[in-house]
């Protein structure tokens, strides 16, 4: 992730990402996805721990995924990361992963998010001091676009 661009964050594929034929595990896309969305929200102040922090956890509660092409070891992935919000609690983010060295699409995921208490608790209206971190992050995403 770049500084001046928070929404990009780029990772080698490792030994430990690729399957015996060196190709990325597909199971490992979203912890690429988790890592994105996790520095993206870090960028705008809303660290996981600051969540947990106020007794918030943001589960995925769906997601979709389509493979385009393979990542390989040692390739340099970067991962485009959107938020679109949604009624309530309710998070997208879209995710697409390109090749660095050739800009081909590897894989497109969005996931579905929402707040709910560590206790379990439904939350229904996004406590004010996480929907300013969200509103930065959102406008920050209309002017990078």
């Amino acid at each position: 992730m770049s500084p001046a661009d928070p929404f990009r964050w780029r990772r080698r594929i490792g030994m430990r990402d690729v399957d015996a034929w060196g190709a990325v595990w597909h199971g490992n896309y979203f912890a690429f996805c988790d890592e994105a969305r996790s520095e993206l929200l870090r960028a705008f102040d809303l660290a996981p721990g600051e969540l947990l922090a106020r007794g918030l956890v943001a589960p995925v509660i769906e997601a979709h995924v389509r493979f385009l092409a393979p990542g390989r070891y040692d390739e340099e992935l970067e991962v485009r990361t959107t938020l679109r919000r949604d009624r309530g609690t309710r998070m997208h983010f879209d995710f697409v992963m390109t090749r660095v060295a050739d800009g081909a699409t590897v894989c497109e995921v969005t996931t579905t998010q929402v707040l709910v208490r560590t206790t379990g608790g439904l939350v229904y209206l996004v406590p004010p001091e996480i929907d300013s971190c969200l509103a930065r992050m959102l406008a920050a995403q209309d002017r990078a676009s």
